[in-house]
């Protein structure tokens, strides 16, 4: 197995690599062997040029609000997200410190760990035994480094790393051995999604238009649907091991505020409109409550509670200040980079043009004949006759089923007399676990 897994893979790119574009170590950074000496292996390359990454977390045409902006403090957070989302594919693996994103120690690239003779299963395995085997050699180095044992070539990498990162060792001894130990506790991997956000955008592409009218009738800005792809991707079918379903990633008990009652048949969580809509009046209320975006952004991730306990306490206005100040076991490292994700995402769905190759030729529906509807008398889903009804509905889990009276459904056929459809402005008043109470009242089923 060790003589196959050295033959089917790659390695490494420095941080000054994935975060400056410097030219690689060639391999050597790990003590890895020369990509002479084995024809498989071969280098991690970056899908887009450091250069152009600069230019477009700098903004460089306006295309971003200025509230979204990549601070100074934001920045070596957003820039490695960045990374994460237009340079490496998810056949790329990134060795980094989990506290300063600012420190990559590699990227290995398993590309080549493909093919009709390996199963997902084989891949996986594969994957995870050389990560874990590369982190461990991390590891070591760190606290061979720790104990003052700077003689090996790969020591001198990692320590160039470190010094290219912008926070190196210390000169203290005391300090020294106190920083490279706390390095070696903090090594984590990160997969690389480039594949996965481009397929994003191809999957969000149809509803772009109602979802530009949707922000505009909420009053929210439209870099919120940057979420979707921190969450999902703009994944419809993501499930995740805890219950969250769906592009939003609701989970269960926080859905049960915004949209009626799911059960074997239905479940709202898989409608990417309806859901949308839900989740927009969730991050209403979250902006309403902590003022500003960048916390009502992060309580999307890990609820109000803490949120509006840190600022209270300290009496910040802002997320950078709170993450300066207040230690919470609830804002660990998901919630501390939740938001610097999404501003990495908010200028990647900007610049999608820029990055990705050209958008495939994708048919959109037209807002104007787009509806979320309430169903006023019971109806079979396979035996509706509109256009796309299966595909703008997957949150009817059984088309074969008659559902009921006050079903919530995306229509576009404006006259079929069996639905309501709600304007906009109702749609953006009420949360839709209320919309058939407020809406529907006695009005009764009808086909003519």
């Amino acid at each position: 197995m060790r003589l196959f897994l050295s033959f089917c893979f790659l390695l490494i790119l420095s941080s000054s690599d994935f975060l400056h574009g410097n030219r690689s170590l060639e391999g050597e950074f790990l003590g890895l062997p020369k990509a002479t000496d084995a024809g498989s292996i071969r280098e991690a390359r970056a899908a887009i040029s450091d250069a152009l990454t600069t230019e477009i977390l700098a903004d460089f045409e306006s295309k971003v609000p200025q509230e979204f902006e990549v601070t100074p403090f934001w920045s070596p957070f957003v820039r490695f997200w960045f990374g994460i989302y237009t340079r490496y594919s998810t056949h790329h693996i990134v060795i980094h410190d989990k506290v300063d994103l600012g420190v990559v120690y590699g990227v290995l690239d398993f590309s080549r760990v493909v093919g009709p003779n390996i199963n997902r299963f084989a891949r996986s395995a594969i994957v995870q035994q050389i990560s874990k085997e590369k982190m461990l050699e991390v590891k070591k180095v760190l606290t061979d480094l720790s104990q003052g044992n700077a003689q090996s070539r790969m020591a001198l990498s990692v320590l160039k790393v470190l010094h290219d990162s912008g926070q190196p060792p210390p000169a203290d001894a005391s300090a020294r051995k106190k920083y490279f130990e706390a390095k070696a506790l903090n090594i984590r991997t990160q997969t690389g999604q480039r594949d996965l956000i481009e397929e994003g955008i191809a999957n969000m592409a149809p509803y772009a238009p109602f979802f530009r009218r949707l922000f505009d009738e909420f009053d929210l800005p439209r870099e919120l649907l940057a979420i979707p792809f921190l969450e999902s991707s703009f994944n419809n079918a993501a499930h995740s091991k805890v219950g969250a379903l769906g592009i939003w990633q609701f989970m269960p008990l926080i859905a049960s505020y915004f949209v009626p009652k799911r059960n074997d048949t239905i479940d709202y969580r898989l409608n990417p409109l309806i859901a949308s809509v839900a989740a927009l009046h969730l991050l209403r209320e979250n902006k309403k409550i902590l003022r500003s975006w960048d916390l009502a952004i992060t309580a999307y991730n890990s609820g109000t509670k803490h949120l509006v306990k840190a600022r209270r306490e300290l009496g910040a206005n802002g997320l950078e200040e709170i993450l300066k100040r207040y230690s919470h076991p609830h804002l660990g490292f998901a919630s501390k980079n939740f938001y610097a994700e999404f501003i990495a995402l908010v200028h990647t769905i900007a610049y999608r043009n820029e990055i990705f190759p050209a958008e495939k030729n994708i048919a959109t529906y037209d807002p104007k004949q787009l509806y979320l509807a309430i169903a006023r008398c019971s109806f079979i889903p396979d035996r509706m006759k509109a256009k796309d009804w299966a595909k703008l509905n997957p949150h009817l889990r059984r088309p074969t089923r008659t559902y009921p009276r006050g079903t919530l459904v995306v229509h576009n056929d404006s006259s079929d007399k069996r639905f309501l459809l709600l304007t906009t402005a109702q749609i953006s008043q009420l949360r839709p676990i209320d919309w058939q109470k407020k809406w529907l009242g006695n009005q009764s089923c009808s086909t003519r």
